[in-house]
């Protein structure tokens, strides 16, 4: 069973054995297909595109304010509805004792093999965390750590992640559990990755215990961390100290605004001249270099990540989903990037809506393709297209000046399309038979 089937008959066995007064009461249920769940998150991915300060909004009539696609893909009462038996778990199933996961358990295995089958790991990786915050509920917080790829066409890829609640016993510090965890977990110890960590994690433990996993490792580390040498002294702009073990473990300070202490297992105390973001030559440490390169994925997926809408009244597991739902998302960007696609984050996010749109539109409007749905949909008269702002008032791509190689660019946007148009000739184009 795939991820949308699961989610789908979670969802009905829910609001049938959890909450009758949905069958009963004014909101009249029918069970949820794969499609309308699609069609359902493809809303939830608009949301994030076009901001509004409350749910309403989306389904306004006021023409400074009305979206058409989303009262013609449901009603609010059904979207809210839907949200409100959003579930990934039998509540009334077998659990592990003391799993506080057990509420997206499933979800969280499924995602969890989905990321390791579609996308091989680079042999540079790196680990970050996100803390996830819910006000006024029962569960305040969920920490969540990331393995990610380092380097290369898919940087910030999530490779493995693990969710974290309330205290997590073990033999080993909690920082050192969750990289075992993950390396794990995403099976590549003894295969010859790098891994790239901060002083949140380095020590001079967890890299012997890679070491010993045929696994090396760089990251910036506390000069005060359990056995780390303390005789390191640098007190001069440029100076450079070092220590190593016969193991081949490289403790380096060097001094830059301040002095900066990192571990590798992979390095020597090398100088390097590179330059600087203001274009001046300027000489480093290797090991330096290569730690702000391979920190990259993670200040990437973070860039990249984007919390569901605030207005989201749903209790804290349903959530959780949506921000596994935004993982999802950005995850199938940065593969789309490397397989050779060069649509920007917000382009593949109106791109993968439409998509998720388009089984549950051939299903109500009877379209036999593709072609059909958007050449008929986008055309004036059809369905009602009118002009928006784009997010924030910022310039975006116009489609139709694109596709005829012109660089020009606007801040009109279609309502129904969410396609980005010059405000005359292009939006008429676009929604016309000629084509472009």
């Amino acid at each position: 069973m795939n991820f949308w089937e699961y989610l789908s008959r979670s969802l009905n066995w829910y609001h049938y054995q959890q909450s009758p007064t949905y069958s009963t009461h004014k909101k009249a249920w029918f069970d949820i297909s794969v499609s309308e769940l699609k069609a359902y998150l493809s809303l939830w991915l608009l949301m994030g595109i076009v901001p509004r300060p409350e749910l309403k909004w989306y389904w306004s009539t006021d023409p400074q304010h009305v979206m058409p696609l989303f009262s013609e893909t449901m009603t609010k009462d059904r979207f809210e509805t839907i949200t409100g038996c959003l579930h990934a778990a039998d509540s009334n199933g077998k659990h592990a004792a003391g799993d506080h996961h057990r509420k997206f358990r499933p979800v969280i295995d499924l995602l969890s093999h989905q990321f390791l089958a579609v996308y091989s790991s680079s042999k540079r990786i790196t680990v970050d965390e996100s803390l996830w915050r819910f006000h006024n509920q029962a569960c305040s917080r969920v920490k969540v750590y990331k393995l990610l790829v380092a380097h290369g066409p898919a940087e910030g890829h999530v490779c493995a992640f693990k969710t974290y609640m309330g205290q997590d016993k073990g033999e080993l510090p909690a920082s050192m559990k969750a990289i075992v965890d993950l390396m794990g977990a995403a099976e590549l110890f003894g295969k010859g990755h790098i891994l790239f960590t901060d002083n949140r994690y380095s020590s001079p433990a967890l890299f012997h215990y890679l070491q010993s996993q045929h696994t090396d490792a760089v990251g910036m580390v506390q000069p005060n961390c359990k056995y780390m040498p303390k005789d390191l002294q640098v007190k001069v702009f440029g100076g450079v100290d070092y220590r190593s073990t016969t193991t081949g473990m490289l403790a380096l300070q060097w001094f830059d605004k301040k002095p900066v202490t990192l571990l590798s297992t992979v390095h020597t105390s090398e100088m390097v001249t590179v330059l600087s973001e203001s274009g001046r030559e300027c000489t480093k440490p290797k090991v330096v270099v290569d730690y702000n390169s391979g920190k990259k994925g993670s200040d990437l997926s973070n860039h990249l990540a984007q919390p569901h809408p605030a207005f989201c009244k749903s209790k804290w597991y349903k959530k959780v989903l949506f921000y596994l739902l935004d993982m999802v998302v950005v995850n199938a960007f940065l593969v789309h990037k490397a397989l050779g696609g060069h649509m920007a984050q917000l382009e593949f996010r109106e791109e993968l809506a439409r998509e998720l749109q388009l089984e549950y539109y051939q299903t109500i409007l009877g379209c036999r393709s593709r072609s059909s749905l958007t050449s008929e949909s986008c055309l004036q008269g059809a369905t009602k297209h009118t002009q928006i702002r784009t997010p924030g008032n910022k310039y975006r791509r116009c489609r139709v000046c694109y596709s005829q190689g012109i660089r020009k660019e606007t801040r009109t946007l279609c309502s129904l399309c969410m396609v980005a148009l010059c405000q005359y000739e292009c939006f008429d184009q676009y929604h016309s038979k000629k084509k472009y």
